[in-house]
């Protein structure tokens, strides 16, 4: 028996006293697990007796929802919560196989039953759950999928703990290659195979745990990449949001590690994403942008960073995007531009394509400009762009469209010949100034861009190119001037060589000359006195 005399009178009544009762029971029980064995086993038999109770109730139930008999289903439900939840803080005290088949039995619970219980009772069996997969009696990547699940319950608090028991647990393992491998097959599989709401809470989980780079990976980057061809609308559209960094959290990250230079744009509007900052005037920078500075800025979290096949990615993405809905035309539309201009990618059907929507009367029409500018860089073929470029001007920059669609066209063609500057002559340039009274600013703006990099004048190529010494900026162009030095070298080398082998010659045929001489000297001295010797010999014996 109970060392607490008040629980066996309270159990089996359902009064608020049992609850209690079954909490201030449980810390005592905690204090003294052996002294208390026989009151907890007494507990889950009650546990079991309920919920088999209610899986009569449930299959006994006539078509209109109706129950045979007296029978409340309030009661039943929350003496199951109270009792599940008291077991499941326990099993941590006693051994695994102490309550049996108490896991499995709550796991099916929420598998099949949890949309029948009351909010507040569903929070006490997702508790239980998560008590039960931190004392490993379930494993986390079999509860996963329940986890999922549960999140589509539209349950703020439910979701909320499970998402916090879900980083806890990645946080732990995080370091452990194979088993976070575990935990992203089992996402990525639901993610890629389901058509429901459980889908979409996986790829929001898998955006959470990206951007909080517990699974900062390639693997991670293209599965929410890939999910913009997902067959359930909700879910692309959810995938080509998050890719456009139109989530607040995204836009924070971005704006946490950006290179602020308001003197040089301050009339931009980065709050907004709809590519309304085209309708401001956007001032003289100091100098041509970077592009690779750009990119490696804006999209250094962005999973399009981490594409395997980049080129394949937005072939399918341009192809999805003459076929899809006009709710998800746009993202894509976005999308694909976004990716051209980022990694410099070919694409030259999109270019025409586009063309079909550039008016100025359209809703999307400052949509439309925002994704031409991306997509040009200076790798796109001039002729490709042309078009395009002057359908720009015609529709936008004219006389008979309102201040602000001029504005905006101006604008464009700014930023367009930023990455294409070759695109404007000079006799479409003077047009363009003529709206500096007007669109002053805008106008200006431009002007003075091409004053800066690429005036018009009686040199034949622009001034951006005048002080470039093209023999230095050729790419590996050291390691020709390595080689020109080392063969050079090589060459003085050689000559020295054969200039010192030549000394060494020279000196020795001189040694040899000399010392001939001096022998020949010696060979006469001596033939002269032999000579001399010889006469007076002759002269005495006369």
């Amino acid at each position: 028996m109970s060392h607490d005399g008040e629980l066996p009178a309270a159990v089996g009544t359902g009064c608020e006293s049992e609850k209690q009762n079954l909490d201030s029971f449980r810390f005592t029980v905690t204090a003294n697990p052996d002294g208390h064995i026989s009151d907890v086993r007494r507990i889950h038999s009650e546990f079991n007796s309920y919920v088999d109770l209610f899986h009569l109730r449930e299959s006994a139930r006539d078509l209109n929802g109706y129950y045979a008999g007296k029978y409340d289903p309030t009661t039943v439900h929350e003496e199951i919560a109270e009792r599940a939840l008291f077991l499941a803080h326990l099993t941590g005290d006693y051994p695994a196989s102490f309550l049996g088949d108490f896991p499995a039995r709550i796991f099916y619970l929420l598998t099949h039953s949890v949309h029948l219980f009351a909010s507040t009772l569903r929070i006490k069996l997702a508790e239980a759950l998560i008590v039960l997969v931190d004392t490993q009696l379930i494993i986390f990547d079999e509860a996963l999928p329940l986890f999922m699940e549960l999140q589509t319950l539209d349950d703020k608090e439910i979701t909320e703990m499970i998402y916090q028991q879900i980083v806890f647990t990645t946080t732990e393992y995080h370091g452990l290659l194979f088993t976070n491998r575990k935990f992203q097959n089992v996402m990525f599989s639901i993610l890629e195979n389901e058509r429901g709401r459980r889908a979409e809470r996986v790829l929001v989980t898998l955006w959470q745990l990206y951007q909080k780079k517990l699974w900062f990976d390639e693997r991670t980057a293209n599965a929410i990449c890939n999910a913009c061809y997902h067959p359930t609308e909700r879910v692309s559209t959810t995938a080509l949001s998050f890719l456009l960094l139109e989530n607040d959290n995204k836009k924070q990250m971005i704006e946490d590690d950006r290179d602020h230079d308001d003197s040089d744009c301050n009339a931009v509007d980065e709050d907004h994403d709809d590519g309304s900052q085209l309708l401001h005037p956007i001032y003289l920078r100091k100098s041509l942008p970077n592009p690779s500075s750009e990119r490696s800025n804006v999209t250094y979290y962005s999973p399009l960073n981490h594409l395997i096949d980049k080129q394949e990615f937005v072939e399918t993405l341009f192809r999805s995007l003459q076929c899809c809905t006009s709710e998800v035309k746009t993202l894509t539309l976005k999308l694909t531009a976004r990716l051209v201009g980022l990694h410099q990618l070919t694409l030259l059907g999109f270019y025409p394509f586009v063309q079909k929507y550039i008016q100025s009367r359209k809703q999307d029409a400052i949509n439309v400009l925002e994704a031409v500018v991306q997509a040009c860089h200076d790798k796109v073929p001039r002729n490709v762009i042309e078009p395009l470029f002057k359908e720009i001007v015609n529709q936008f920059v004219n006389e008979s469209s309102p201040q602000e669609v001029i504005t905006a066209g101006l604008n464009a063609v700014r930023e367009i010949c930023i990455r294409m500057p070759l695109l404007v002559n000079e006799d479409l340039l003077r047009d363009l100034a003529l709206y500096e009274k007007a669109n002053s600013n805008a106008a200006r703006s431009l002007i003075a861009l091409f004053q800066e990099v690429c005036p018009f004048d009686t040199m034949a190529r622009p001034k951006a190119c005048e002080d470039v010494d093209f023999s230095n900026d050729v790419p590996g162009d050291e390691l020709l001037q390595k080689n020109d030095n080392d063969d050079k070298q090589e060459s003085v080398d050689y000559n020295d060589s054969a200039c010192i082998s030549t000394d060494h010659e020279n000196l020795g045929t001189k040694r040899k000359t000399e010392d001939s001489i001096k022998k020949r000297k010696v060979e006469e001295q001596l033939e002269e006195r032999t000579l001399r010797l010889c006469t007076q010999k002759n002269g005495m014996k006369r």
